[in-house]
């Protein structure tokens, strides 16, 4: 007999980075830093998504801020 085990995770928002807030200007914004989010463990691309983003949000909390700017760069294959 044989046994199959599957397990997806999406990374969960800190209470700080649930306060972070999604801007699409850096208007009114001071920089502090950049952060990199990624999560390859959940069971499909949106999972995968999702957790990326709250890994930038807890990233974001965790340096001081309180907002973030998402900025997508596409690195092309050679």
């Amino acid at each position: 007999m044989g046994a199959l085990l599957l397990n997806g995770c999406v990374i969960a928002p800190s209470l700080k980075g649930n306060m972070v807030r999604m801007v699409d200007s850096q208007s009114n914004c001071k920089f502090i830093t950049a952060v990199i989010g990624s999560n390859s463990t959940g069971w499909d691309s949106a999972d995968n998504t999702e957790g990326a983003l709250n890994d930038v949000k807890n990233k974001t909390a965790s340096a001081g801020a309180n907002a973030v700017r998402i900025v997508i760069l596409m690195q092309q294959q050679l």
